[in-house]
């Protein structure tokens, strides 16, 4: 269990998050959407790194090899390269 602050970029508005890098990133991503004040679900959403990796929202940060997110890029619908 390893609890940071990370920065989420909803629709170019940063938002600082703190979460717990062996949480689903999918429950990061419902964080960080209630945070900007939406209340949708963590469907329909992609995450991304700061380098453009999509992350699997089924899978952990660690299990990623991520251990220090500093910014994690949401988008709706599909991934895009950045």
């Amino acid at each position: 269990m390893t609890e940071q602050d990370a920065a989420f970029i909803i629709q170019g508005k940063e938002f600082r998050v703190n979460i717990d890098t062996s949480d689903l990133v999918k429950d990061d991503i419902r964080k960080a959407l209630k945070e900007s004040g939406d209340e949708g679900g963590a469907d329909g959403w992609t995450a991304r790194t700061e380098s453009g990796e999509i992350l699997d929202g089924s899978k952990t940060l660690s299990e990623q090899g991520i251990t220090k997110p500093t910014k994690i890029f949401l988008n709706k619908g599909p991934g895009r390269g950045g």
